[in-house]
């Protein structure tokens, strides 16, 4: 009877040190979720490009296909860092650059070239047209913006989630 308790308490005291470390593991975690949201929304608008430069396939395909790739490449390098407290968002960081810097170079295009219907061939190629894509990439942008700002926090530390980490390492331990 007193070897089934003393495993019974161990076990218990195994399962709330399981439960411990998982708290910690996803409070750090979470430091990426903006991220991860970001690249979802981005993944799929990226996707929906594809879809509609498929119909008439041009030169221009192959900025989705990029982008998508590096996406996954992105989310592969934050899954990678679950569980650790090692901070790398190299890939990630080029991702956001990359995202941007096609954005920034779609909505110069539509503004100074007539590739608008070759770009977006679903699209009215017409003022409303236009004025919705260029919001649609404006947007984009700033999130870029957001994202590539939250990665210079995380990588000094000074985001609320790492805060916040450090308050619950600080009561586990």
């Amino acid at each position: 009877m007193h070897k089934k308790n003393v495993r019974e308490t161990h076990s218990q005291k195994s399962r709330e040190t399981l439960k411990k470390e998982t708290a910690l593991k996803n409070s750090f975690f979470n430091r990426y979720m903006l991220f991860r949201y970001s690249l979802a929304l981005f993944f799929f608008s990226n996707v929906y490009w594809l879809i509609i430069l498929w119909t008439q396939v041009s030169f221009y395909i192959i900025f989705p296909i990029t982008l998508l790739i590096f996406i996954v490449w992105s989310y592969a390098e934050q899954f990678r860092m679950y569980g650790t407290k090692n901070v790398y968002l190299t890939i990630t960081r080029g991702t956001l650059y990359f995202q941007g810097i096609v954005q920034l170079l779609l909505f110069l295009m539509i503004v100074t070239t007539n590739q608008f219907s070759t770009l977006f061939p679903i699209f009215a190629d017409n003022q409303v047209g236009h004025l919705f894509i260029a919001i649609i990439l404006i947007l984009g942008l700033l999130l870029v913006f957001y994202n590539l700002g939250r990665i210079q926090e995380i990588l000094a530390n000074k985001d609320r989630y790492y805060v916040r980490f450090q308050t619950i390492e600080k009561y586990h331990h």
